[in-house]
């Protein structure tokens, strides 16, 4: 009964890792990713072209996602779009079980502080467990990551499995530079010891890097293994730039703007203050900081120190970036949090309350999730269930566009299209959409902007792409709302919560 009961909290952390995953879907960005997925299985090739606009049809296109664009199209296929969230729980599923494995190299087998740890994590990372293809990026950075600290304590050729993995992640997502990242950051830290140790720095002896190293190179270059080829060497740093070129998806807020200080913000900053606590009260007990320092890269390693420091700033640069210092901080996190309860003179008396406690918490956290009150709670948009939410998605305006036969050039704005863009394939095109600087560039997001707020400016744009009709997200664009209603040509012909046409 004891060892079930000391089981019993990481069986609750899986449960609620599935349940953090199965959400209604309202990410527009799902709608024209499926979409892309069957063109491309309809087609039989890679679009390298935009062809679903008609403001930049055959404009260049160097489409990253498309590997998880054709597993979400099979996926809708084989069932119905909302069931990509069942990859995604499958994908927390592997995380924490990989969360769980380096765990043990930074504590051992307590597995309640890991449980802890875990369910800690987890409520840090749910803002981002959205279904979308960044999921492949969260897990093949706790891979990578699980795969150099295996190396880093146990030298093998297993550590080659990263030139594969880097394949398959530069076709899934575009956030693959990461690997190319982490890797190169242990290099140079393995590089570091090495030299560190010739000078007697640090008390054992370190060997010449030259595997990782080699390793490094391949995987950099194996990135053009891929359907743009070369292109993608430098996909990494365009990337880098679109963050801060587009100031108009709230997620790439940076920490120097007020919509980046939400309350998960706050939540993963007391993760780090604990991991960061428990492992100086660890270390205190050492009496001169230069040994302090010694015994700590001898548990983690220069690499790992940082990396912590890369991926920090990582997550300075936009709010959707928190979640991967959250996977890379884990190992400390988890490895403070241990130490902290290991000095709790009332844990050492009664032990036994420890697996007890978190087994009530996991309970609660997972009933809260799954009945709802933890969204509620929490202010989120989401909600616990596979369905697709009429409340967020034009389900409406695109039945009533398809019931009276509207073609020819639709005004509609990025929030609205992408759902548009599947449901009335393949005559719809779009004027904008979610693809962002991938295919538009930032002044044609300008226009949009200045069309959507001053009437003057949307009637420049009929004039010359002479619209046939419009759909606008009915929460934003106000001031168009408003003038289409009261003052143009055009006609309220639909209207819902959702959208009107």
């Amino acid at each position: 009964m004891k060892k079930f009961i000391d089981k019993l909290p990481l069986i609750l952390i899986f449960l609620i890792a599935v349940a953090f995953s199965i959400k209604s879907l309202r990410e527009p960005d799902l709608w024209w990713q499926i979409r892309t997925g069957e063109w491309i299985l309809e087609h039989h090739q890679i679009p390298k072209q935009d062809v679903f606009s008609y403001t930049y049809e055959g404009a260049k296109w160097i489409n990253v996602k498309w590997g998880s664009e054709v597993l979400f199209a099979l996926i809708s296929k084989a069932s119905a779009p909302e069931c990509a969230f069942l990859l995604q729980a499958l994908l927390s599923c592997l995380i924490v079980f990989l969360l769980f494995r380096i765990s043990k190299w930074a504590i051992g087998t307590a597995q309640w502080s890991v449980s802890l740890a875990l369910m800690a994590a987890l409520i840090a990372m749910e803002y981002r467990i959205i279904g979308r293809p960044e999921m492949f990026s969260h897990l093949f950075t706790v891979v990578f990551l699980f795969l150099l600290f295996k190396h880093r304590k146990e030298t093998s050729n297993k550590i080659y499995l990263l030139i594969p993995l880097q394949i398959i992640w530069t076709n899934l997502h575009e956030a693959f530079g990461i690997g190319i990242v982490l890797t190169g950051i242990f290099v140079t830290g393995d590089w570091f010891e090495y030299f560190l140790s010739k000078r007697k720095i640090l008390p054992s002896p370190v060997e010449l890097p030259k595997k990782i190293s080699l390793l490094f190179f391949l995987q950099a270059t194996s990135v053009i293994i891929n359907p743009n080829g070369i292109d993608l060497l430098t996909r990494p740093l365009n990337i880098l730039g679109q963050v801060y070129e587009n100031k108009y998806t709230t997620e790439l807020f940076d920490f120097r703007q007020p919509e980046y200080w939400q309350w998960n913000v706050y939540w993963v900053i007391g993760l780090l203050a604990v991991g960061i606590l428990g492992t100086f009260i660890h270390f205190k007990i050492v009496k001169t900081k230069a040994n302090r320092f010694k015994l700590f890269l001898q548990k983690f390693g220069i690499g790992y120190l940082l990396a912590l420091v890369a991926f920090t700033y990582l997550a300075a640069t936009a709010y959707r970036n928190v979640i991967f210092l959250v996977l890379i901080f884990f190992p400390l996190f988890v490895f403070g949090i241990d130490s902290l309860l290991n000095k709790n003179s009332f844990i050492k008396k009664f032990p036994s309350v420890v697996p007890l406690v978190c087994c009530i918490m996991s309970m609660v956290l997972y009933l809260l999730v799954v009945s709802n009150k933890y969204y509620e709670l929490t202010n989120s948009r989401d909600r616990f269930g596979l369905e697709v939410l009429s409340t967020h998605n034009p389900v409406g305006a695109a039945e009533f566009i398809k019931q009276n036969n509207l073609k020819r050039k639709c005004f509609s704005d990025y929030l609205t299209s992408s759902y548009l863009l599947r449901k009335l394939q393949p005559e719809f095109k779009t004027f904008i959409d979610l693809r962002d600087l991938d295919v538009f560039p930032s002044g044609f997001f300008n226009r949009f902007a200045e069309a959507v707020t001053f009437p003057d400016e949307f009637e420049k744009l009929d004039s010359i792409h002479r619209f046939n009709y419009v759909v606008l997200f009915r929460p934003q664009f106000l001031s168009l709302h408003n003038f289409l209603f009261n003052e143009s040509r055009f006609k309220l012909a639909y209207a819902d919560a959702v959208a009107c046409v």
